[in-house]
């Protein structure tokens, strides 16, 4: 019985864990001992503030030395300047998946340019997860540097002829095109997938069996929360 509780929450952990839709952007001049990752997104029950259960932390206030130095501002009073009252920094922002707007910014604050820095790089993970439609990296002002995320999966910033560039800018802001939450892609399934469904106790009660028909044979079933597997997704559905 102990196997099958603690084979019940790690399922469900799995589960809760690929509720999310996320960016891990990472960030390094040519002084950077090593590129530092910054990750944004957004997840089932996450809040604009610090949520420590998704990994999130405060950072002191922001000091940086040298540089290759970034990290994330929490603008939570949402007015695009930063308040040492209000706004926090963090190496996450982690955001609710509700309500799907036209587009998420974060804002990214980088350590302040400096003569011997002679370039910039971002790294990103490629391809997008589900649901992000694209991704659009900016300098606060959006005049000076702009570029989409694609499979070159990186990009370098230098300085422009007349020195004072993009390699001078210290803000930058990620924005978020995304038309779909986790839950409406995990409903566009493959009804010649195969799967097998669970019950919350982790008891299998159904075997081998595709969509369509898991959906007739589960409502002679007790009512409540099965779990569908097929070697491609994990699934949730009610019977009520």
């Amino acid at each position: 019985m102990f196997r099958y509780i603690i084979g019940i929450i790690l399922f469900l952990f799995n589960i809760e864990q690929g509720a999310s839709q996320s960016l891990e952007l990472s960030f390094s001049d040519n002084n950077s001992p090593k590129p530092l990752t910054l990750t944004m997104g957004f997840r089932s029950g996450a809040t604009l503030g610090i949520d420590t259960v998704y990994g999130e932390k405060e950072l002191p206030p922001f000091q940086p030395i040298g540089t290759g130095h970034a990290v994330l501002v929490l603008d939570l009073d949402k007015n695009r300047t930063y308040s040492s009252l209000i706004d926090l920094y963090a190496y996450k922002d982690i955001r609710s998946m509700e309500p799907i707007n036209i587009a998420d910014t974060f804002w990214i604050a980088l350590s302040p340019w400096t003569q011997d820095r002679k370039q910039m790089e971002f790294t990103w993970n490629w391809p997008l997860d589900s649901g992000l439609d694209s991704i659009v990296i900016m300098d606060k002002g959006g005049v000076a540097f702009k570029t989409s995320l694609n499979s070159n999966k990186s990009v370098i910033i230098k300085p422009n002829d007349f020195g004072v560039g993009p390699i001078t800018i210290e803000n930058y802001y990620v924005i978020m095109y995304r038309s779909k939450t986790v839950n409406s892609i995990n409903q566009e399934v493959n009804e010649e997938e195969y799967f097998n469904v669970y019950s919350l106790l982790g008891n299998c009660v159904l075997s081998h069996e595709k969509y369509n028909d898991i959906h007739i044979k589960i409502q002679e079933m007790q009512h409540g929360f099965y779990i569908l597997q097929s070697p491609s997704q994990t699934l949730k559905i009610k019977n009520f």
